[in-house]
């Protein structure tokens, strides 16, 4: 399996296969900040970057807008006082 930083992103679909937990025990060391949630029974990732200050917090949620535009994704950004999830 390639690494994850060679891969382009693709927005899942209902009918997109789910990774299976074989697929998640290999590329979860390549990710070791990010947790696997479940969200109405759905498998998601997530994350929290803290800052210093809220200033700090919406340039990331800028960047990450910015780049999931370009690949046609729309990922849930929560921005607050130094963190973004």
């Amino acid at each position: 399996m390639a690494g994850l930083n060679n891969e382009k992103c693709e927005a899942c679909r209902r009918d997109s296969p789910s990774v299976t937990p074989e697929e998640i025990a290999q590329l979860k060391p390549q990710v070791p900040n990010w947790e696997l949630i479940h969200e109405n029974g759905i498998p998601k990732l997530d994350r929290v970057f803290t800052f210093e200050n809220f200033k700090a917090a919406m340039n990331l949620t800028l960047r990450l807008g910015d780049l999931a535009e370009a690949q046609g994704l729309q990922p849930r950004l929560v921005s607050e006082w130094g963190r973004v999830q």
